[in-house]
Parts: C-alpha cells; structure tokens; sequence
C-alpha cells in the first residue's frame, strides 16, 4: 500500500510512504514550488486542515457498545464544538471502554472549511482522497521516530501559524492554535499545567524552531528530537501518510457525506464489486457441492431403506420412504416367527454341499445353534442361528475350497457375518451363521 502526504506552507511538501508487510518505509519527500509535483501511480493522497481549523473534545458515555455510541453522538456533542449542527463534521478517533462507561476522543471540523481546503488544491489540480489534521500528524510522526514517548507536548510553527497538542497515553487529550508571540505560547503552557499537568512533562519543537525562541518553564522539560534531519522539513504530510498506514480504517478522515472524492467512492466501488464476485463465485460453489452432497446423501438413504427391509423397493425416493415403513410394519408383526433354516435345511444342505459329499471331508462334530433371538417387550431382534462343526481333510486343497465356499455365502451360509476358521495339520474347525430366509 503507498500513501502520499501533501501538506501547503511556503511551498507544496510531499511525503511519499510505502507500506510492505508490517514495515513502513519513507520512500521520498520533495519540495515543490511551480513544477507539478509527481505522485508514484495508485497512491492514495492525504492532505489535511491546520489546527485552527479543528477541535479536539474528550466525552464520556454510559454507554459501551460502538453501534450505540455512534448513534448517540450527534445529540451529546451540540454543546462541546462552536460549529452548527448542519454544518459539523465529526470523527470519533479513540475509544476507551471502563465500568463507567466509554471515553471518546473527537476531532470536528466545519463543512466550509473542508470545501475551502478543497479548493486550495485545485490550483495544483490535486484531489486528495483523505482529510486528516495538523495534529493527528503531529503524533503518529513523534510516535513514529520515538516510539518511547507515552506523555509529551509538541509545539509547531511553519513559519506562518503555530500549533501545540498535549498527549497522554499516546492519545491526544488538547490541541491548540497559536499565534507567532511567544507570549501566546506561554499561556498555552500555563493552560495545560493548570489543567491536566502536574508532574515534569517532555517538551518538543518541530518545524521553523527559529520562530519558537523558548525555553520552557518548569515542569516542562526539553526532549530531544529524534526526526532525521532530512525529514524535518516533512513531519506534516509524513504524519498524514503513517495516520492511514496505522490505522486503515480508523484514520481520520474529514472528508465525509456529500464531500466524498470521486475516486475514494470508486476504490470503495471495486471493492464491493470484488466483495459481491467473490460472494457470487462462493454461492455458485456451495450450490454446486450441495447439490454433489445431497444427491450422494439420497442415494446412501436409499441404501439404508432397501437395508431394513427384505423385499426390493421400487419407485422414487419418497415412495421408497412410504413402502419402506409399511413394509418395517408388516415386518414387525412376524418378528416372532422363525425365519432362518431349521435343522432339516441344514443337514440337507450339508448332505447336497458337493465339496462335503466327495469323501475328501469327514465331518466330527456339528452343532447348531441359537444364538438371538426375539423376547417379549423386544420384538426387534432378530432370530440368530450359528453352525460350528469340527472335521478333517484328505487334502488340504479340498479345505481351502470349502473355506472360498462358506466366504462367498450361499442360501444357508450368511457371508456378512463372521465366518470362524481353525486349522491343526489336517483337522478344522468352521463356523458361520446362517443366512435368513425370504
């Protein structure tokens, strides 16, 4: 993202500032005095109103959620700004929330001097997107060459107007115009001891130092200025640039309502257009796999339909439901009766197997048993019939085709259930359970 701060004294002062990754890097600062000044393409313009021109208020709400605080703002602040309420434009730019309630820092500002700002430009034929102010740049560059600094003061003279902001707990409390007497900067100073000072507070000089001949009164001290050399000549539009690389969304912007730029509109324009592709590609995705996810999910349903019934069920998935639960019904009324082989089908089968009726296998022991069947009360369960038998083999060739034959199943042998097999040299052990008739 790259930002480019303008800022007018003298001459037009320009900051271009590049945001890669978490790192914020000063790519140039220039001067301009009639050649038209270059901007690096797709840079957003910040510019931004003198201190003269703003106010900075403190309002505290019982109130915690932003919606509600938004909402109450315009009725709470007619008494704090000298501003019509027709003509104010108002920005929230910091929130503390407590038990009491919520802490609100605001800059104001009029529509008219927006406008007038506005015009300024058009000589140099510039439409900045974004409208901060002289001090909100005044505490994102102090902060952001001396990131130590919590409580400080910060006088400014361009040569022309003066400013003095009070910061506490990086968050600035009071702003200031001054004009270019030293006496004005001293009841400035008294101000702010009387009011919020009352221990030894840093002291710091930007801009033309040579309009501020001062020394401090106690308990102001002097810090030191830790702004490269070659950038002092740009703590404004540097200031204006870090303000919406910090804090994006929350950056100032007095630029608002019917005085919105063409092309901030149509940033936010492609933004929605992109939000509402995406949206759309989304949506036609989620109806295409749901469609995948429903179909699989009928057919794994009708599945386990024909599962719980013995007859095959024809017809749509509905009429599948219907037959299924009249079928389950009928089922029900004979679950008491005995629908597996008896003991008869299963000599039967045993005397017409054709691996057990060559010789090669000579059966020992046979058992067949019972093992489920339906009790009073639990008519679900199902009859359960487990054969087990203990023979030996002439060859074990003929075993293992017996083994292949019980796998594969046939209208005694269940082949889903569990079939038993142990071998010891040329004896074997099988079992397996029967398979229920139709």
């Amino acid at each position: 993202m790259r930002v480019v701060g303008i800022h007018r004294d003298k001459s037009l002062a320009v900051a271009s500032l590049l945001k890669k990754g978490k790192k914020i890097f000063i790519e140039q600062c220039a001067t301009y005095e009639e050649k038209e000044p270059f901007f690096p393409p797709n840079a957003l313009t910040v510019s931004g109103l003198r201190a003269k021109e703003v106010f900075i208020r403190t309002l505290t709400l019982p109130l915690k959620k932003r919606w509600a605080i938004r909402a109450a703002l315009p009725f709470q602040v007619e008494s704090l700004f000298p501003i019509p309420s027709e003509e104010i434009l108002l920005f929230p730019f910091f929130f503390s929330t407590s038990q009491e309630g919520t802490e609100i820092r605001l800059v104001a500002s009029s529509k008219k001097s927006v406008q007038t700002h506005l015009q300024s430009w058009e000589k140099e034929k510039l439409d900045p997107e974004y409208i901060s102010c002289v001090p909100i740049a005044l505490q994102n560059t102090v902060e952001f060459f001396s990131p130590e600094l919590s409580d400080y003061i910060v006088i400014y003279s361009d040569g022309e107007t003066s400013s003095a902001i009070l910061v506490r707990k990086k968050s600035i409390i009071a702003s200031h115009s001054l004009s270019s007497h030293t006496k004005d900067l001293e009841r400035t100073l008294f101000f702010f001891k009387e009011k919020y000072v009352s221990e030894p507070l840093g002291l710091l000089f930007l801009g033309d130092e040579k309009k501020i001949p001062f020394t401090p009164p106690s308990p102001f001290f002097l810090l030191e200025n830790k702004i490269p050399k070659e950038f002092r000549r740009y703590v404004i539009p540097i200031g204006y640039g870090l303000d919406l690389l910090l804090k994006k969304e929350k950056a100032v912007q007095l630029r608002m309502d019917s005085l919105t730029s063409f092309s901030h509109s149509f940033r936010l324009l492609k933004k929605l257009a992109l939000f509402g592709g995406m949206s759309l590609l989304l949506s036609l995705f989620l109806i295409v796999m749901s469609h995948f996810y429903f179909h699989k999910e009928r057919e794994d349903m009708e599945v386990e339909l024909q599962s719980l019934v013995e007859k095959p069920l024809d017809g749509t998935l509905e009429e599948k439901l219907i037959k299924a639960k009249t079928l389950s019904a009928e089922q029900e009324l004979f679950n008491y009766t005995l629908n597996i082989p008896n003991v008869s089908d299963v000599f039967t089968w045993i005397a017409s197997h054709p691996l057990l009726s060559q010789g090669s296998i000579e059966i020992h022991r046979f058992r067949y048993t019972l093992v489920n069947f339906p009790k009073i009360g639990k008519g679900k369960e199902a009859y359960q019939g487990l054969v087990e038998m203990e023979f030996t083999s002439s060859t074990p060739t003929a075993a293992r085709e017996f083994h292949d034959a019980l796998l594969k199943g046939d209208r005694i042998v269940n082949p889903k259930a569990k079939i038993g097999w142990e071998t010891h040299k040329n004896n074997y052990q099988a079992s397996f359970y029967v398979r229920a008739c139709l």
